[in-house]
């Protein structure tokens, strides 16, 4: 059984070279809420720079206290602050706290996931949800949340064991890779692990976390032949780039598919630059993230998607990524896949 530990400040100092050889990942918090600096995890830069240097696969979570979107926005901010420069696999927005969240209606709980995990995934970051079983069962349920990876948290009795065998025993939306079974592991699943100073320590399952999330990312340097930092000074008339927020640079909102694409630069003067390919619209540079080329995917690939959601936003099956299917069409961030699903995909939902 694969253990996976998520840690934070509230850990202390840990040695992660010592606990490595009873875990097989780290899901560290590098920030909550949104106001300054001081709210970036304590022990995240530690944490992150361990895990990195000794190849130990790597999450992120952000600790939620928005209660609109705007401030959820900000949180994706500060997230994306705290990560940037390190090598993670998914950052996770971690929805629990009752004193912030715990009135909102399910309908407002799913805006501001959205306005947070929008932000995230332009930034061309993997993201997902944490939540307990009960805020999955009665706040957490719109429909829109099948768009993304979840976490879940059941401690049943909570004596530092797994109680369910490694099995699954609520899968909300077929979408659960990782099952935080404990607070006390090292009561338990982890009795005598190294490293970690405090008593308690949470832990979870893998249920295909590590299989799906294999590939690293990262925020704030070349990642998958896309550059994912301002690209003010970089960019030039004809240059491919994707808008990291789906405003213009007069401050009008747009659709959010527009963060999902690129388009070439027609027009550029100073701060302000002007998108063509039909969009024929004028951004702020530091809203851009500059293309350089496109990832290597070709006709008679194999590829497998990562979300059950198609390159239009219809919402699938959550059996489509289970498996892997050819590539019979390219265009641009467009791939259709065959193998009799025939549907289109955007290439940052594959993995292959």
């Amino acid at each position: 059984m694969s253990i996976i530990i998520d840690i934070s400040e509230h850990q202390g100092k840990v040695d992660l070279s010592a606990a490595k050889k009873s875990i097989a990942g780290v899901i560290a918090r590098c920030s909550y809420g949104w106001d300054n600096t001081k709210q970036i995890d304590k022990q995240w830069t530690n944490n992150a720079k361990q895990a990195n240097e000794l190849g130990i696969p790597l999450g992120a979570y952000h600790f939620a206290y928005a209660r609109n979107a705007a401030e959820a926005k900000a949180e994706a901010r500060m997230a994306l602050s705290a990560i940037k420069g390190y090598k993670v696999r998914v950052l996770y927005y971690d929805m629990e706290y009752s004193a912030f969240q715990g009135n909102l209606t399910a309908e407002k709980a799913y805006e501001i996931a959205k306005a947070f995990c929008d932000e995230i995934e332009a930034a061309g970051i993997p993201v997902g949800i944490y939540a307990n079983e009960n805020w999955f069962r009665t706040k957490l349920t719109a429909d829109g949340f099948k768009a993304w990876t979840l976490w879940l948290a059941n401690y049943g009795s909570n004596n530092g064991q797994d109680n369910w065998g490694g099995k699954l025993q609520y899968n909300p939306f077929g979408n659960v890779l990782l099952h935080q079974f404990t607070s006390l592991a090292k009561n338990g699943a982890l009795k005598g692990i190294q490293g970690i100073p405090s008593e308690g320590l949470d832990a979870s399952t893998d249920q295909g976390w590590l299989q799906t999330w294999s590939k690293d990312y990262v925020y704030g340097t070349a990642q998958d032949s896309v550059e994912n930092k301002p690209t003010e000074n970089k960019i030039a008339v004809g240059s491919s780039v994707r808008p990291t927020k789906a405003v213009s640079y007069d401050g009008v909102s747009l659709l959010a598919s527009v963060t999902k694409n690129n388009y070439p630069v027609i027009e550029l003067k100073g701060d302000r630059a002007v998108l063509g390919n039909g969009l024929n619209t004028a951004f702020h540079v530091s809203d851009l993230m500059l293309v350089t080329e496109t990832k290597t995917l070709k006709v008679g690939m194999k590829a497998k998607p990562i979300k059950a959601v198609s390159y239009d936003g219809v919402s699938l099956l959550s059996s489509v990524t289970s498996k892997s299917y050819t590539v019979i069409e390219v265009k641009g961030n467009r791939i259709v896949l065959g193998d009799g699903l025939n549907t289109a995909f955007n290439i940052n939902n594959l993995t292959y």
